[in-house]
């Protein structure tokens, strides 16, 4: 597992970030990985972030996306589903293997790679501060709440 020290933003989603959110602007970054777009636990954890967009937007932090599904199909549904935060495509799931996040897993004696929803909170010069293994529907309360302790540490 990367340290606090070790930058582990993988390099695919710094080069897929606008110009002005690669730069330490802003306080706060979050990085949701999740499978598809598609599958419907997936826009479940998309649907619950987009509540929260103001109170991000209050302590200064971006979110941001990852998915594995192409980039049309991305644009597309963010569009159809009116999704203001950025999604970032990973179609050869580089990033998803770098931090770990594909497991295999049998089900009826196949074996098949799963991806583990986890997302990232790294500060404006992108160390990471805080990794959740799993993304939870009281997952943007814990990271409002580790941001706010951050910034009065």
């Amino acid at each position: 597992m990367p340290t606090k020290k070790t930058p582990c933003i993988p390099t695919i989603i710094l080069q897929q970030l606008p110009e002005n959110k690669r730069s330490p602007y802003n306080s706060f970054h979050l990085v949701c990985f999740v499978d598809s777009v598609l599958i419907p636990s997936s826009a479940r954890i998309l649907a619950l972030f987009k509540q929260y967009i103001p109170h991000f937007a209050l302590l200064d932090c971006d979110v941001f996306f990852v998915s594995r599904d192409q980039k049309a199909v991305l644009e597309r549904w963010q569009e159809l589903a009116a999704f203001p935060l950025s999604i970032i495509a990973d179609t050869d799931q580089r990033s998803y293997q770098e931090l770990s996040l594909i497991q295999p897993k049998t089900t009826f004696g196949k074996v098949y790679d799963v991806i583990q929803k986890h997302a990232f909170l790294y500060d404006g010069t992108w160390q990471l501060q805080h990794r959740y293994r799993r993304i939870t529907p009281d997952l943007p309360e814990k990271v409002l709440n580790d941001i706010l302790s951050l910034r009065l540490t």
